[in-house]
């Protein structure tokens, strides 16, 4: 589950914002709408909401997580010199030359970790894995470029990341515009030199964020991912109903239809 996300210096965000879903302590109250996390000690919010005014940056928020996460996952396929999609914030003009920050705080296998990297259209500046444990924490890697050397500085590897694999990752695929954690979740399938916790984290991002964003046209919802959850999986209808069921008490149920459009394309329509 995401525990939470940072950004800096991207679309409408020039410092650090924070979104989390950790939830601040009210007592017996709010079990009912939060997961405990036992081992941490904390609860985790089962939904959140975003709102604000206008031009507040709410749209902003989520197509940067999108932004974050379509950089990780096709990163790796990313030929020598070709440029990163970079989404700064354009209100100083100096913003384009620093790097754009995401943070993504996330819980998987009962364990706490935080994916974090930072780029410009040319390179990625920093790349940082970590799990913190409630004894200690690991750095399973991090890289930072370093502009003297014009090469990357890493610190040791986590047991997890020593193997040839890693070696040869750093010293000859990774590129300055690929990121390390998506390279590594990427070797050929029939490769002996596996990763098994990038493809985890790798996965994680691939199968648990579902983008209700259209990136491409500014202020348009796509709502076509979430509706595709619904159809095919209970749970989720379930939820999607309870939501419904919130905003107004006499909502009992809804159909899902699939009708062509004026240009005769799929269209989904929700009839309550």
């Amino acid at each position: 589950m995401l525990l939470y996300f940072k950004t800096a210096n991207s679309r409408s965000y020039q410092e650090e914002v924070e979104f989390s879903m950790i939830a601040a302590d009210y007592g017996q109250k709010q079990l009912d709408r939060t997961i405990v996390l036992e081992r941490y000690g904390v609860s985790v919010l089962k939904s959140s909401v975003i709102y604000g005014a206008n031009a507040a940056g709410k749209s902003n928020l989520l197509k940067s997580i999108i932004d974050g996460v379509q950089l990780i996952l096709k990163s790796s396929k990313n030929n020598k010199g070709e440029p990163l999609p970079h989404f700064y914030n354009k209100n100083q003009r100096v913003n384009q030359s620093k790097p754009t920050l995401y943070v993504f705080g996330l819980f998987m296998n009962n364990t706490h970790f935080e994916y974090s990297f930072s780029h410009t259209a040319s390179r990625i500046f920093e790349e940082k894995l970590m799990a913190f444990l409630p004894e200690r924490q690991i750095t399973h890697f991090q890289r930072i470029y370093n502009p003297k050397t014009d090469k990357y500085d890493w610190s040791d590897l986590s047991h997890e990341f020593q193997n040839e694999a890693s070696k040869m990752l750093k010293e000859v695929i990774v590129k300055k515009n690929n990121l390390f954690l998506s390279a590594a979740a990427n070797l050929p399938e029939d490769s002996h030199l596996k990763l098994p916790i990038a493809e985890q984290i790798y996965d994680w991002f691939k199968n648990n964020i579902i983008s209700v964003v259209n990136l491409s046209a500014p202020n348009w919802i796509d709502y076509e991912p979430a509706l595709a959850l619904i159809r095919q999986d209970k749970k989720a209808e379930a939820f999607f109903l309870e939501i419904l069921a919130k905003t107004d008490f006499l909502i009992q149920g809804f159909d899902l239809k699939t009708l062509p459009n004026e240009e005769g394309q799929p269209l989904s329509l929700i009839h309550i």
